[in-house]
């Protein structure tokens, strides 16, 4: 019994000494140690005609307007915050109303006074030079209001001029004598990185171009997708040549029924330069709903040399994805192809299109080369 009590007391006696040698027990060990981080929020902020915040109170003010007539409002964005916005503008109208009521007006129709004055009034909207809202697209006041336009993408530094115009229909009648329409002008910018959800109330016509598509010619496609003024994107070709050196796109391959518009990767009136530097063209594209592994480009293969790289871009380098070759045959065709790209990438994506052989005699008789219809990725 005493042995089996000293045994008991020897095993307690080793269970506490090792509990105590792995306390002391040391190892081998280095610590590294980071000070001074940080977490700081980007900004994003526009001012308009150089002011931030823009004194814009009265500033699309219109007296006297009068059937036929058309009055241009002009104004200018600039991105003086350090990212990347898109931008959207809304027209609200506040208030309509009869004015004094002339006699002409009350001659027209005594027993039923309108003040509908935005029904009269079409609206008009060209953006850095290209016409997004035409007149002959009969667009009124009426179906734009409350509605977010999407005017596009500005980059840190740059500024975006908008035009405005507000054309009193023809054939408006004594009705509208002495009507008044109040209304405000909202802007809105926005970050265009993490694929956020555009405003409520987005126009269905006008709203902000699905990301993964593009019509290459077509301004309304266009927007937040390329750049005229920082891309080498040739004119658009139309239907019709005229003396400004305009295709008549029927002998470009007929396309599909001949009734899409294209750019062209060098061409009037960004140049020809062979050296580089107005042979390409980059495109800006979205991958909002999932990843995607593939460019799609509808080209032409006409009767010059169309052969072209297509490059992504990685980070801060350009990779290049894919090569069309030209097939040599003199007739002009629409071809479509598709380049991989390296991996499976989402958000925003940026291509460049870059013409390989550079014919600039034929390309400065007004032509232009490699002549792109539409983009997509998949």
């Amino acid at each position: 019994m005493i042995i089996k009590k000293i045994l008991i007391s020897l095993l307690i006696i080793a269970g506490i000494a090792s509990v105590a040698t792995g306390i002391t027990i040391a190892y081998f060990n280095d610590a590294e140690t980071s000070t001074g981080n940080t977490f700081t929020a980007g900004s994003i902020n526009i001012a308009v005609n150089g002011q931030d915040p823009w004194q814009g109170a009265g500033y699309f003010t219109i007296s006297d307007m009068k059937p036929c007539d058309t009055h241009y409002k002009e104004f200018f964005i600039q991105n003086v915050g350090e990212n990347e916005v898109d931008v959207w503008k809304r027209f609200i109208v506040t208030e309509t109303r009869g004015g004094a009521h002339p006699e002409a007006e009350l001659s027209e129709d005594p027993d039923d006074i309108i003040n509908n004055i935005d029904s009269a009034i079409i609206y008009d909207l060209v953006i850095d030079q290209e016409i997004i809202i035409a007149e002959e697209d009969n667009v009124m006041i009426t179906d734009i209001n409350d509605y977010w336009i999407y005017l596009g993408t500005i980059q840190p530094g740059a500024e975006m001029e908008v035009i405005q115009s507000y054309h009193m229909q023809d054939g408006t009648t004594n009705w509208a004598q002495g009507d008044e329409m109040d209304f405000t002008i909202e802007l809105y910018a926005q970050q265009t990185r993490n694929c956020p959800s555009a405003p409520e109330t987005e126009h269905p016509a006008y709203g902000k171009p699905d990301g993964a598509y593009v019509e290459i010619g077509d301004p309304v496609s266009e927007r937040g997708h390329l750049s005229r003024d920082a891309d080498d994107w040739s004119y658009v070709g139309r239907l019709d040549k005229d003396g400004n050196g305009y295709l008549n796109q029927g002998v470009y391959g007929g396309y599909d029924g001949g009734d899409a518009n294209f750019r062209g990767l060098m061409g009037p009136p960004t140049g020809c330069n062979s050296g580089g530097a107005n042979t390409h063209a980059t495109l800006v594209m979205s991958a909002c709903d999932g990843e995607v592994t593939q460019l799609t480009l509808r080209h032409l293969d006409g009767s010059q040399d169309d052969s072209f790289d297509a490059y992504v871009k990685v980070g801060a380098n350009w990779v290049l994805i894919g090569h069309y070759e030209e097939d040599g045959n003199p007739s002009e065709t629409w071809i479509t192809s598709i380049f991989d790209l390296p991996t499976a990438m989402t958000g925003k994506i940026e291509f460049k299109l870059d013409a390989t052989d550079h014919n600039t005699i034929w390309c400065d008789q007004g032509w232009g080369q490699v002549m792109i219809n539409w983009a997509q990725i998949d």
